[in-house]
């Protein structure tokens, strides 16, 4: 005869377990009936002897599934972390110890991709409530996830352990955490992943950490992985400004063009070269550098705005000539029309940069106006005015 109390504690899990076969029997009704099956499986999975079952995990994260992908706002209601839930419930039956039935396998592997997608789309959300913790919460669990989508279908859809830690590192931007955000700045790095602003943002913060030697490290190590990339090279010349370290700059560029002077990717250092020269009043060399940059590289935007912005500021100073010597303002007025003229087309093209900043914009589009109002040409001018009034709406 079995002790009642130990019939009462087998009815007991027998009925839990009837509890998951009632939720996965109520997922074939109507929507309505999932506020059934959540009831149910929320309850085997707390009961002691269903909680760690491969069989509940699977229902569950089945239950959660279809209230997340639910078109009836009383259900979507019934959990706002209804995907994180559903893909962590299909994480614990991949990951369990226990003996799993060969079904549920295949059952679980066809089933969870739309809780992978359903996390990611989910995370979505999150950022728009500006909640970065629980974004990176549901983008890592989908890396986990990654492993068992023996197709690769995921990967297919770009879902890919790369895309999704630089996703996490652009929450922990947002989240200003500059601690998450270098842990997942590592690990791109270490995945070789293919942007170079990645090792620029690194140095930033070690910059931030008062360790510049670390910082110059990671901009160097960009710079081996994309030679000549314009974000890394501005974060070099900042570097060394800000240490007045402008000779070492200039050294280290000269070596590295002398190395190799016609190479095209050395167009940014010829166009680094001529900034430091421009800031030697070096000018004739500086322009030299500069029009090197832009025989290797025409759309080499910083170039053509540095060497555009030379030549009007020539002009300026040649303003200031006036009277001095007997020189007459029509003189002056001639010369400064040449050198407005030698910096047109180079503002022009830098003008049609989309990447720079909107002040930047601005500021380029301020200095075209005043080199076609000199230049006498007004529908030009009449244009740039109008580009400049929506740059400054924006």
């Amino acid at each position: 005869m079995i002790p009642s109390l130990l019939l009462l504690s087998i009815q007991a899990a027998e009925a839990q377990k009837d509890k998951i076969s009632t939720a996965e029997m109520k997922l074939t009704s109507n929507e309505m009936d999932l506020i059934d099956a959540k009831a149910a499986i929320d309850q085997a999975a707390v009961f002691e002897t269903t909680k760690t079952l491969p069989y509940m995990y699977l229902v569950k994260g089945k239950v959660y599934q279809r209230i997340y992908n639910s078109p009836v706002a009383q259900i979507k209601d019934l959990s706002k972390d209804a995907a994180y839930i559903s893909a962590a419930a299909f994480l614990d039956f991949f990951t369990s110890p226990v003996k799993k039935k060969s079904f549920e396998i295949e059952d679980a592997k066809s089933s969870f991709l739309q809780s992978a997608v359903d996390v990611y789309n989910d995370h979505i959300r999150l950022l728009n409530e500006e909640n970065y913790a629980d974004a990176i919460r549901n983008l890592d669990m989908l890396k986990s996830l990654l492993p068992y989508d023996d197709q690769k279908l995921l990967e297919q859809n770009n879902l890919t352990v790369g895309k999704l830690t630089y996703a996490m590192y652009s929450a922990a931007y947002s989240k200003k955490d500059d601690a998450l955000q270098e842990k997942y700045l590592l690990e791109l790095i270490s995945m070789n992943y293919p942007d170079p602003a990645i090792y620029g943002t690194l140095a930033r913060i070690y910059l931030d950490r008062n360790q510049p030697s670390v910082a110059l490290k990671y901009i160097n190590q960009g710079l081996e992985v994309k030679p000549g990339d314009p974000g890394l090279i501005r974060e070099k010349i900042n570097y060394y400004i800000a240490r007045n370290a402008t000779d070492t700059l200039l050294a280290e560029i000269n070596a590295v063009i002398a190395g190799d002077p016609d190479n095209a990717d050395n167009s940014q250092y010829y166009y680094i070269q001529g900034s430091l020269y421009e800031q030697m009043k070096k000018l004739e060399t500086a322009e030299k550098s500069y029009i090197k940059a832009l025989e290797m590289n025409p759309d080499n935007f910083d170039a053509n705005w540095n060497l555009g912005a030379m030549y009007v500021n020539q002009a300026n100073e040649l303003y200031k000539t006036i009277g001095v010597n007997g020189k007459t303002k029509t003189v002056v007025d001639s010369e400064m029309k040449v050198l407005f003229e030698k910096a047109k087309p180079f503002l022009e093209r830098a003008v049609s940069n989309d990447a720079y900043s909107t002040e930047e914009k601005i500021s380029l589009s301020k200095s075209l106006k005043r080199i076609y109002d000199n230049l006498g040409e007004k529908e030009k001018s009449a244009g740039i005015s109008a580009r400049i009034k929506e740059l400054e709406a924006q």
